[in-house]
């Protein structure tokens, strides 16, 4: 929800990205608290599907029937780690910029296929205006769209696996 408001004040080009987060920030009324909202909310996120995660390991709620329920849960633990990751350069300034170029030139180091992958990433062979467009409708777009597809598909799933668990103990007992 807070990715909307923030979308409605972004322009994602190199000349102007900076500028309007700026703005935001420090001309917005409560700019800067939505921003934080919206950073901090993502952090928890990841934190607490991580948290989910582990407490499925932990409980054996990875076996059948549920273990799709587990894979559909990690599944969201990386898209939520590619938003993070996307939503990261957004900001255009130069932290954001030397991070992001850093984790996208690990691409490079993979044989035959880096080099391609870096340009794909990149929107060519540097950073730049097609970089940014890649990167927001990456995090604004196609992942917040999978994340929900996700999220109903693991209820379901979950929804599912609960039903053939009380099947299955209602026949044991």
């Amino acid at each position: 929800v807070t990715g909307f408001f923030l979308w409605a004040y972004y322009s994602p080009s190199a000349q102007t990205a900076w500028e309007s987060v700026y703005f935001l920030q420090h001309h917005v009324v409560g700019g800067w608290l939505l921003r934080a909202m919206h950073h901090y909310s993502a952090q928890v996120t990841l934190v607490l599907i991580g948290i989910y995660v582990i407490q499925m390991i932990v409980t054996g709620a990875y076996r059948a029937p549920r273990e799709l329920v587990f894979w559909s849960g990690v599944l969201m633990g990386l898209l939520c780690l590619g938003l993070l990751l996307t939503g990261d350069l957004l900001a255009w300034d130069q932290n954001s910029y030397a991070s992001t170029k850093v984790r996208v030139s690990f691409l490079t180091m993979l044989p035959a296929v880096g080099g391609g992958l870096f340009k794909l990433a990149a929107g060519g062979p540097e950073f730049g205006h097609l970089t940014l467009t890649r990167f927001i409708a990456l995090h604004a777009g196609l992942m917040p769209a999978l994340f929900v597809a996700l999220l109903v598909l693991h209820a379901a799933l979950s929804r599912r696996a609960d039903v053939a668990l009380a099947a299955k103990a209602k026949k044991v007992g």
